[in-house]
């Protein structure tokens, strides 16, 4: 029986030739002949669309003549398969019994192989050698032809991704006050046994925030891109282009308002390990920016060997309070290290650093979920510092820094001065081993 709408019609075939008048859902001999052996299948159309059933084989006896109790209408057959793949073997029988199997490999019983098919769901190659079923019914036993199951070479499946977390994202919503003002967000790219390049997206938006209602954007963003101290690329106008267009989408950032916006766009394939991205206004404007960084490579893309962004950064005047968002992601959560540092800029020679900075950090629900102020020089800090490569800070300093683990998801950290501080600072988030 079928069903449809509009209702099915059927036609009964016997030998692939239309029966007349047999076009009922079920089709009988009323006295069978033995001109009626043959293979009967029925047409089932709605109008729309016609479908075959599979062959239905029918075998006929002489009325002096019992039927057999198990009759074999298909018979397994030969396979091959590579290693890894699923092999079934089938058979369909009829007769008068109700009958029993047991499958064989090379004339030794299977266990629980009591089916009238039988399946190894992944091949190896001690499944090779040779296959039957043997049928029992009305006090007959039928053995089946054997045929035999050759399993090739392995299969060997790409590795997933990796359960690790890791930093897929830096933004940070800030000014620039005018001619020669800048910030600089800093990235290194790698992880340990990784290679190769690093797919990256970095833009600046500065006119398209105003459709988010943002007041007073940068009218005119630029940047330019550094590795180590060699200025390597950057972007002032990102022009619209397909390809630029086709990779912000790729990477989940909002549209910009039109292809001859002023913000700036550009992608890169990063092979260094210490990098930069120098924000500033391309007219010598003011205003609001937002600057991002992306990982390009596509989650189902990501390997042990694909190298991550280690440590995201921004150094910046503070002003009344500098927010950097990030993105963790990947499908296990990651231990980083936050930092917030202004007391120990100053032994490199930066100057106007903020003398006591703090940071708190919060979760996509601006949920305060951390914070300090003055790291206190403790053992968990100062192995972590060791473990992903940064900086000395002395003990007694008023820099602030925090160790969390943290599930995929976004986050923001604030760094702000304790008081009515303010100065320049550093803040960093890093993948901690």
């Amino acid at each position: 029986m079928a069903t449809s709408t509009p209702a099915p019609t059927y036609q009964w075939r016997k030998n692939g030739v239309a029966i007349a008048g047999a076009t009922n859902a079920s089709y009988s001999i009323a006295t069978a002949l033995f001109s009626d052996e043959a293979g009967f299948t029925v047409v089932v159309t709605n109008g729309l669309v016609s479908v075959t059933s599979t062959t239905a084989s029918v075998q006929v006896y002489s009325a002096t003549t019992p039927i057999p109790a198990v009759i074999f209408v298909t018979q397994p057959v030969e396979q091959t398969v590579a290693a890894g793949q699923s092999v079934s073997f089938a058979v369909d029988v009829a007769g008068s019994a109700n009958p029993s199997f047991q499958w064989q490999k090379n004339e030794v019983d299977i266990a629980g192989a009591t089916g009238a098919s039988y399946t190894i769901s992944s091949a190896v190659a001690a499944d090779a050698g040779q296959y039957r079923v043997v049928v029992s019914g009305g006090g007959e036993t039928v053995n089946s032809v054997t045929v035999p199951l050759t399993v090739t070479g392995a299969v060997v499946p790409p590795p997933p991704p990796p359960s690790t977390g890791r930093i897929i994202n830096l933004s940070i919503l800030s000014s620039v006050a005018g001619a020669g003002d800048s910030f600089t967000m800093g990235y290194v790219v790698g992880g340990n046994a990784t290679t190769g390049a690093k797919p990256l997206v970095i833009r600046a938006a500065g006119p398209s925030l105003g459709a988010f209602g943002v007041p007073g954007t940068l009218a005119d963003p630029m940047f330019d891109l550094f590795a180590g101290s060699v200025k390597n690329g950057g972007n002032d106008n990102w022009g619209g282009s397909a390809q630029l267009t086709a990779a912000l989408s790729a990477v989940g950032a909002f549209a910009f308002t039109g292809p001859n916006s002023l913000d700036a766009a550009a992608t890169a394939n990063v092979i260094s390990r210490d990098n930069s991205v120098v924000v500033a206004s391309a007219n010598n404007g003011s205003g609001t920016v937002l600057a991002e960084i992306y990982d390009a490579t596509p989650s189902d893309a990501f390997a042990a060997t694909t190298p991550r962004l280690i440590n995201v950064s921004v150094r910046k005047h503070l002003g009344t309070g500098l927010t950097a968002g990030f993105v963790l992601g990947g499908s296990a959560s990651t231990k980083v290290l936050i930092r917030a540092v202004g007391p120990t800029l100053g032994v490199f020679g930066v100057p106007g650093v903020v003398a006591d900075p703090q940071l708190t950090l919060f979760n996509d629900k601006s949920v305060k979920i951390g914070e300090n102020d003055n790291w206190g020089g403790t053992a968990a800090l100062s192995a972590a510092f060791t473990a992903v490569g940064a900086f000395a800070l002395p003990t007694d300093s008023k820099d602030a820094a925090l160790l969390v683990t943290l599930p995929p998801g976004l986050y923001s950290v604030q760094a702000t001065g304790t008081g009515t501080t303010t100065g320049v600072a550093l803040v960093e988030v890093y993948e901690v081993p």
